[in-house]
């Protein structure tokens, strides 16, 4: 299949409700409004370099493996907008598949955007170069899935971003590795913010220079279970070695944080060796207390985790240790 290129000087609208297949690309280079509604399969890339993209499909890698699609890249805006939740792909032949949002790029989504489900893996989510993910959308970083990565900022112009709650990693034990690593952006999060979920462990986010990340009064736990989720969410197996790393960036306005704690009903049957470091004049703000280690239940035990600062790293906390 030949590559197709939707261009031109004119602004009117175009809906794609067939099946998009093939290994060309396709590209969008107008000011109008294309509308896509069918399956996805095409493995060439899918760039929308201006104008606005309406997809009103869940889907990106869904049972395939080396899709990509990208908003923005271009010297005009381009818009990206899905009406419904968005996968990353999705079940074990979803591997490595890409959706970047870069130069005067903007995405929305009307719902959660999940970047690994079902056994996926390799799949990322990134947002560099004046790239912009707004509207609040909850952003899940592998459920049931290994190696899938959300990369926020970058090289070249500062990157924003507002989300609503983010998982990195969670379910069965055998599923890890999923990573999100925030530098040279503005990233604000109005809801809690979980590294390692359920059973799921080895895990890791990373806060690099020139980032501010808001959380907006909201908590984050690493490595720990919150009174938000119940037993059910969370599973019997053991939460560890899942990492929050601040390396030179700024994380603030956290309410509480929480490394390996156990607080709510449940059985997860441990919380061991999870990390929280600032360092290399990373800094941590605090409006409540920083807990390290603490069990609610005698019968669970919390082993091994830790809070560093080193390398002129600073952390403050209003409740305190």
């Amino acid at each position: 299949t030949a590559p197709v290129t939707l261009g031109g000087s004119g602004s009117g609208g175009v809906t794609m409700a067939g099946v998009l297949s093939g290994g060309s690309s396709l590209t969008k280079t107008n000011a109008g409004t294309l509308t896509v509604s069918g399956n996805n399969t095409l493995t060439g890339l899918f760039s929308a370099q201006a104008g606005t993209v309406v997809n009103t499909a869940n889907w990106i890698g869904n049972g395939r493996g080396g899709q990509q699609a990208q908003g923005g890249g271009a010297e005009a805006a381009a818009f990206w907008t899905n009406t419904v939740p968005m996968t990353i792909g999705s079940g074990a032949a979803g591997i490595s598949n890409t959706f970047t949002v870069a130069t005067q790029g903007v995405l929305q989504v009307n719902g959660a955007i999940t970047v690994g489900a079902n056994g996926a893996k390799y799949n990322a989510l990134v947002v560099t170069d004046g790239g912009q993910f707004l509207g609040g959308s909850t952003v899940i970083i592998g459920t049931n899935a290994s190696d899938n990565s959300y990369n926020v900022g970058g090289p070249g112009a500062k990157t924003t971003v507002t989300n609503g709650m983010i998982v990195v990693g969670g379910g069965a034990p055998a599923m890890r590795g999923n990573t999100m690593t925030v530098t040279n952006a503005d990233l604000t999060s109005t809801n809690i913010v979980y590294v390692g979920r359920a059973a799921s462990g080895n895990n890791t986010v990373t806060v690099l220079d020139n980032t501010t990340w808001n959380l907006l009064g909201n908590p984050l736990l690493v490595g720990g279970t919150t009174a938000g989720f119940a037993q059910g969410d969370w599973g019997s197996g053991i939460v560890s070695n899942n990492y929050f790393r601040i390396y030179g960036g700024t994380v603030t306005n956290a309410s509480q944080v929480s490394v390996g704690k156990q607080s709510t009903s449940g059985n997860v049957a441990g919380l061991y060796n999870s990390q929280l470091v600032v360092s290399n004049t990373g800094k941590l703000f605090v409006n409540g207390s920083i807990i390290v280690a603490d069990n609610y239940y005698s019968a669970n035990t919390a082993i091994s985790n830790l809070l560093l600062v080193a390398d002129g790293g600073q952390v403050s906390s209003v409740g305190g240790q």
